[in-house]
């Protein structure tokens, strides 16, 4: 008797591999990708900000100074603000560009304001490049992000969009014909004999090759198959 595993590496060993088509994004969810995709930028893109606060020099902090003249907030989007003076500081929220001559970030919750004047908590600790996440600490562009062979599910998805693809190429779909014999089968719908039965089992092959089979992120089996 044939293992699930054997017959699964002598179907792998004659598996065709089917040529690439470009598709746009939407027609590209569980589809197995043909091609090596590289960051198109270096992620993140820039010095980004993890937590809602005020950003500042860390040298002034070492410096002694624990009240900073707030001289804006940094919108999500603008292009970054700069410092203008020592004990100055810029608000600025989770996902925003750091700003210019700024290096740390203080949480919110660690800070009291009262008009343009900020002063930080006496208990706040306070460390150089703090809630900073720098500039292609994650990847560096032209890195490979996604590799041929992997079938696309969401995370997969938005891992395109975000190295700037609005298509991608992908493998053709197979076209498959489900042939169910039988003098005993019936199709649904039609009259029906006492010694005949329903014809059941192509309904449900059909729907098997129809249905995704398992979603890339939950399984690591699905991915690398060459063209299907």
């Amino acid at each position: 008797m044939t293992s699930v595993a054997a017959a699964e590496s002598l179907i792998m060993a004659h598996m065709p591999k089917f040529k690439p088509c470009e598709e746009p994004l939407a027609a590209c969810v569980d589809r197995v990708l043909a091609e090596d995709i590289a960051a198109e930028r270096d992620q993140p893109p820039f010095d980004r900000v993890t937590m809602d606060g005020i950003a500042i020099a860390y040298r002034d902090f070492a410096g002694g100074a624990r009240a900073f003249d707030v001289i804006g907030t940094q919108a999500a989007g603008a292009p970054p603000l700069a410092l203008a003076a020592p004990a100055q500081c810029i608000e600025v929220m989770t996902g925003t560009v750091l700003p210019l001559g700024t290096d740390t970030v203080v949480p919110i919750e660690r800070v009291q304001r009262l008009g343009s004047r900020t002063t930080i908590g006496a208990d706040a600790i306070v460390q150089p490049e703090q809630f900073v996440h720098r500039r292609g600490s994650d990847r560096v562009a032209g890195d490979v992000v996604l590799h041929a062979g992997v079938r696309l599910g969401p995370p997969e998805i938005a891992v395109l969009a975000g190295a700037g693809k609005s298509t991608a190429l992908v493998a053709e779909l197979p076209r498959v014909a489900v042939i169910s014999t039988g003098d005993e089968l019936v199709e649904p719908g039609k009259p029906i004999a006492a010694h005949q039965i329903r014809s059941t089992n192509d309904r449900a092959i059909e729907a098997s090759l129809i249905e995704p089979v398992i979603p890339s992120s939950l399984s690591s089996s699905s991915r690398g198959f060459p063209g299907t």
